[in-house]
């Protein structure tokens, strides 16, 4: 090992040498040189062994043209289930790592590498066009159980309401129609001075509009101007049942919800279910809390009945958010 390793010092500083940094050999130490380099290279080998015995928990920001937008990245067999967000630039993913060293700094956060959200602090908007009967019976009785929680239920908003939602809460929960920028303006929420965690449970609400060589827009834009933290959004039309077991099952995992898993509740697994309803329970159960809300995603997916017509179209813009 150590003959490798003077082969490759010496040829470092021949490269060096050749691109017009004078060294003189005789006064290079490369034995030492070679010693310092091998306890460095075991050490890291050590502490990457030890750090094996411990599943990491890892996170992949996929930062995304004007053109690649629009593609289900996340449902690709080699990224299926993995921690997933989406940023259109590094220089959104900077702002929201100053953000979250901000975060960390608040003294009730316990773990500063973390971006951690109240979930006392949160508001919904559940079936404000009064036309979405069966998502308002699924939701609202979980949602009114939320503590410190306040929302509308079966009315319009006003966009001053929407407004102070964005600002003074933590979390905006969004079942309605689109991406309800029928009830606030996008002007209005790119100039907000603090933006929740968003969830934008309706069709389309995170499909972006083309300008050709400009960059494009929508209300998914406009959230990340503002400094949104995450926005989890739709990027095609869904159906409006599968995306409720898809948005029931990520709510629970993420630890939100306090109620029965759904994410094997397809009519499809009933006949499995009932044959093994009690190990399902049990290899459920720890995976549904401490989770960020893209790993909560990526598990919330197999709820789906239509598991790439639906399951596929929901992604998170933003960094990895978790509940405190």
């Amino acid at each position: 090992m150590e003959e490798p390793l003077m082969d490759l010092l010496y040829f470092v500083v021949d490269i060096l040498q050749f691109h017009g940094e004078r060294n003189a050999y005789d006064e290079i130490d490369f034995d030492l040189m070679t010693i310092e380099v091998f306890d460095a290279l075991r050490q890291y080998h050590d502490a990457a062994k030890k750090g094996g015995d411990q599943p990491a928990i890892e996170h992949t920001i996929l930062i995304l043209d004007k053109e690649l937008h629009c593609f289900p990245w996340e449902s690709l067999p080699c990224l299926d289930g993995q921690a997933l967000t989406r940023l259109p630039s590094l220089g959104c993913l900077r702002d929201r790592i100053l953000q979250q060293h901000k975060n960390g700094g608040d003294s009730n956060v316990k773990d500063k590498q973390k971006f951690c959200v109240d979930r006392r602090r949160g508001a919904y908007i559940l079936n404000p066009a009064g036309d979405l009967k069966a998502t308002q019976a699924k939701f609202e009785q979980p949602l009114d159980q939320l503590a410190g929680w306040e929302g509308v239920t079966g009315s319009t908003p006003s966009e001053d309401q929407l407004k102070g939602y964005l600002e003074k809460q933590d979390i905006f929960l969004y079942f309605g129609h689109g991406s309800g920028a029928q009830y606030i303006r996008s002007g209005t929420v790119r100039k907000l001075d603090k933006c929740a965690v968003a969830l934008l449970m309706g069709c389309s609400s995170g499909k972006l509009t083309e300008t050709g060589e400009f960059e494009p827009y929508g209300a998914l834009v406009s959230y990340m101007q503002a400094d949104c933290p995450a926005v989890m959004a739709t990027l095609w039309d869904v159906t409006d049942k599968d995306i409720d077991r898809f948005s029931e099952a990520t709510l629970q995992k993420w630890g939100l919800f306090e109620l029965e898993p759904a994410a094997d509740s397809s009519p499809l697994k009933k006949s499995t279910q009932a044959r093994g309803r009690s190990k399902a329970q049990q290899s459920r159960a720890p995976s549904s809390t401490g989770l960020s809300l893209d790993q909560a995603v990526a598990q919330g997916r197999s709820s789906c009945i239509f598991r790439y017509l639906n399951g596929a179209a929901p992604v998170v813009y933003g960094i990895p958010i978790f509940l405190r």
